[in-house]
């Protein structure tokens, strides 16, 4: 039996949790055990509906932001927790897991170590000082890294340019997607989910689907829509979430007269109906792995627009119709919001590489290689 242990700062039902679930899924027992390391921030319920009755520990000290006094502390849980797990594979997710959960790791002389990239830390969207700190970082912990995997292209050219590690060293193993709610619902039309959302039935409708807050770019959601609604006075603006930001960002709509023009969802998991009312998904995001949401508009056949972010351009390149703006230029995202809600529907993709079967197929094939290279 060869024994994973995944280590992950926090866990919740989002896209780099299901990455764990999926190696748990393609890697089944007996001849593969899972144990899941996960600091402060976690669902229990999350855990188990993705990774079933997996074996898991807690590292309360491993939190999202860097801490003076938490990080070592982390360290030592991590030593500490390994040293009693004695995994044959070390796989590390997320950022800050990811230098810790590596440090920790080379210190147990653990035989092989994988590390997952689903976001970069460092470039543009990021705090300049921390940004250097990160990428210095991870170039540290690059040389106790046998292997990694990362579900963009865009991505790891981020890594391969900041000196992090050579292309070659890079599995490309999507995040996997069912997208077939997505695409029933944009198939059946605009006019029956516009219905059932009690949304307008001609508007022409930008979407703002993720979390309320600064990195998505929640603060610009106000002077974006009055930019839109110089351009297209009839638009509509749905927001799709919630967050710490959405009190401020109602204030600013208010302030700007632009309450009736923006109606708020809420966290909702009606999202397959609310994209097929849309007409176009708008992207303010500083920072992005490679958004699933953007996934889920081109599986549906809708356009979107988005800031220069790890994805969108590969989207593009397979045939998604969408469009790409400087970072933090919401004027230029307004102009291009503009033109998609004029123009006809881009043709849905099918996102083959994105299928969960295929994506678990990809993982199985590369740990069984990394196990035989390991014991040869």
């Amino acid at each position: 039996m060869t024994r994973i242990v995944h280590v992950a700062t926090r866990f919740y039902a989002s896209g780099s949790e299901r990455s764990i679930a999926d190696i748990v899924a393609a890697l089944p027992g007996p001849s593969w055990e899972h144990v899941l390391i996960v600091g402060r921030d976690h669902d229990p319920a999350s855990i188990r509906a993705l990774c079933g009755e997996i074996e898991w520990h807690v590292a309360p000290d491993l939190i999202r932001s860097p801490h003076p006094i938490h990080d070592p502390l982390a360290l030592r849980e991590l030593v500490g927790r390994l040293g009693e797990l004695r995994p044959d594979i070390v796989h590390t997710i997320q950022s800050k897991s990811g230098i810790l959960g590596r440090t920790a790791a080379r210190r147990r002389h653990a035989p092989l170590v994988v590390h997952s990239v689903v976001m970069a830390n460092f470039g543009p969207g990021f705090h300049p000082v921390a940004g250097a700190a990160y990428r210095t970082a991870e170039r540290v912990a690059s040389r106790w890294t046998d292997a990694y995997f990362v579900n963009g292209l865009e991505l790891r050219d981020r890594f391969v340019r900041a000196g992090v590690a050579r292309a070659a060293r890079f599995t490309l193993v999507r995040s996997s997607v069912e997208a077939s709610a997505f695409r029933a619902a944009a198939a059946g039309g605009r006019e029956p989910s516009r219905n059932a959302l009690d949304l307008p039935p001609d508007a022409p409708i930008a979407l703002f689907a993720g979390s309320l807050d600064g990195r998505k770019g929640a603060h610009e959601l106000a002077p974006f829509l009055a930019a839109l609604l110089a351009r297209v006075p009839e638009a509509r603006l749905v927001v799709a979430g919630d967050g710490p930001l959405r009190a401020d960002v109602e204030r600013a709509m208010a302030a700007r007269g632009l309450t009736d023009a923006v109606r708020f969802l809420g966290f909702t998991a009606r999202l397959p109906e609310v994209l097929a009312a849309s007409d176009c998904l708008v992207m303010l995001s500083r920072a992005e792995g490679l958004a699933t949401v953007l996934l889920f508009a081109a599986a549906a056949g809708r356009s979107f627009v988005s800031y220069e972010v790890d994805g969108p351009g590969e989207l593009i390149a397979l045939g998604a119709g969408g469009r790409v703006v400087p970072m933090g230029d919401w004027l230029e995202a307004a102009d291009a919001t503009a033109i998609a809600l004029g123009g006809p529907d881009p043709t849905p993709i099918a996102l083959d590489e994105w299928r969960p079967e295929e994506v678990r197929r990809r993982y199985r094939e590369r740990f069984e290689a990394l196990r035989m290279e390991a014991l040869s």
